[in-house]
């Protein structure tokens, strides 16, 4: 794989971190490594940009600045929270990638090799990243712990819209004040589609009562439903995270993925009652 600048400057620069006492005009453990062109032109680089001086001595110092490049290095390495987003952002665009000719390339999560700031993602890091975004429907898999992966609609509408999982999973929409009158009561399919009550909700929050009904009305109406590429299990990971009550938030961003799934790929006046309870849990018009 070929080495980027921007990680050949980060190389050099960590090493001189961690040798500060040794004072050699290239780095002699990074020669046969890098190759003592690349470490060169690198040097003269980082001298030009500030990062680096000489110190009389043959040898190369950090400046002020050089130090603060790798502890923020150090610092996001250390940051288990984002090294989670950016697998999570990472896996998923190099999916897609893999696929560029197949949309439905199927590829083996063992091969992916991305390394932000010269730490590779480890295997379990990849295994929980590919579950993550099997659970939320932005790719699907095979194999006992997600080995191999591909994805989804939903997962290439997150990567049009920028790539970033977690702000794509977290909108909701925009908020308003609307009033749906949706037919029936409680969670019942056969009543929603019936003559009978009209209830109405409020729109103007996020209802996780109305959420829990709109994901055992789905959940109920599957085998009715026209779900083109929507597997019975999506349907059923995204229902029980909107069911739980420890995370509302979780259960908001389950039911935004529900209401989607629903909306782009539903027909007929099920269909519609189905969307229009999801618009209403989520607040949306």
């Amino acid at each position: 794989m070929t080495t980027s600048q921007d990680d050949l400057d980060m190389r050099v620069l960590e090493y001189l971190y961690d040798h500060v006492d040794d004072h050699t005009a290239v780095p002699l453990d990074l020669q046969d490594d890098l190759g003592y062109d690349n470490v060169l032109r690198t040097i003269t680089g980082l001298e030009d940009r500030g990062l680096i001086v000489s110190d009389g001595r043959n040898g190369h110092d950090l400046t002020a600045d050089g130090h603060s490049e790798v502890e923020a290095m150090l610092a996001r390495r250390n940051d288990r929270g984002l090294r989670r987003r950016l697998c999570r952002d990472l896996l998923l665009r190099w999916t897609d990638e893999q696929g560029a000719d197949n949309p439905h390339a199927r590829v083996r999560r063992s091969t992916f090799d991305a390394a932000p700031d010269l730490k590779p993602f480890t295997g379990q890091e990849t295994r929980e990243a590919a579950e993550f975004l099997a659970e939320r429907g932005l790719v699907k898999t095979a194999g006992g712990t997600a080995q191999v992966l591909w994805t989804t609609d939903l997962g290439r509408e997150c990567l049009d819209d920028g790539g970033d999982v977690a702000a794509f999973l977290g909108g909701s929409g925009p908020t308003g004040g609307q009033v749906f009158h949706i037919s029936g009561s409680g969670n019942s399919v056969a009543a929603a589609i019936g003559d009978g009550s009209n209830a109405t909700a409020n729109l103007s929050t996020f209802n996780h009562e109305q959420a829990v009904q709109f994901a055992g009305a789905v959940r109920e109406a599957l085998p009715a439903l026209t779900l083109q590429g929507v597997d019975a299990q999506e349907v059923e990971r995204h229902a029980a995270e909107i069911e739980q009550r420890q995370d509302p938030t979780r259960a908001q961003r389950a039911t935004a993925l529900l209401h989607r799934m629903v909306e782009s790929t539903t027909t007929g006046t099920l269909g519609g009652l189905l969307s229009a309870l999801g618009a209403g849990a989520l607040g949306i018009g």
